[in-house]
């Protein structure tokens, strides 16, 4: 366990100089290590991201440690992360879940926990903040929605329809003509023509 004790002016004995240093050095280094990190710079592609972080860690990534980023592209399936030109680790939903198509939209904010050897996604998307991630998928004409393969029925996927009136086959959502509806997976078929 991580001593949070420090010297002061009322140590007995006093600490010299040099243990005042080294304590106060240590206890700097556990605040980086807990403290949020903006990674910059990001690149690679969209599924395998690349970003940088000044100044570059002189330990290497410790669990525990988070990160924010802004996504550069919408990812089309598994993730991962390198840092400062390191090795890639896996990024995953806050349950540990291998990324599915769509899940890191481009523009969108992430805040990530380093555990476990990979990143796990604690905000936004991913499934985070104890809520269901969110899907999205746009028509611009008549087409089939295929529900990704592993994505979780937990999760949101938001569905505007508008209505072009006539008939039509048997599934219905309680709104159209351009309304915004949010369901869970699991209340879709795995394929459903809109």
């Amino acid at each position: 366990m991580a001593d949070r004790t420090t010297f002061n002016g009322a140590s007995s004995p006093m600490p010299t100089g040099l243990q005042f240093l080294d304590q106060y050095a240590d206890r700097i280094g556990q605040l980086f290590d807990a403290s949020v990190l903006q990674l910059t710079g990001i690149g690679g592609s969209p599924d395998m991201v690349t970003a940088m972080l000044d100044p570059a860690l002189s330990g290497g990534l410790i669990s525990g440690m988070k990160f924010t980023l802004t996504w550069s592209g919408t990812n089309t399936g598994p993730m991962t992360l390198a840092i400062n030109g390191g090795p890639a680790s896996p990024i995953l939903t806050a349950a540990g879940s291998t990324m599915t198509q769509g899940a890191a939209q481009e523009g969108a904010r992430a805040l990530l926990e380093y555990t476990g050897g990979a990143f796990r996604i604690l905000s936004a998307s991913g499934d985070a903040g104890g809520r269901a991630a969110s899907h999205y998928w746009q028509f611009t004409s008549s087409g089939t929605w295929s529900k990704p393969t592993g994505l979780p029925d937990d999760t949101m996927v938001t569905v505007e329809l508008w209505g072009g009136g006539g008939g039509g086959g048997g599934w219905r959502l309680p709104c159209w003509r351009g309304r915004w509806w949010w369901i869970h997976a699991r209340a879709i078929p795995d394929h459903r023509s809109a």
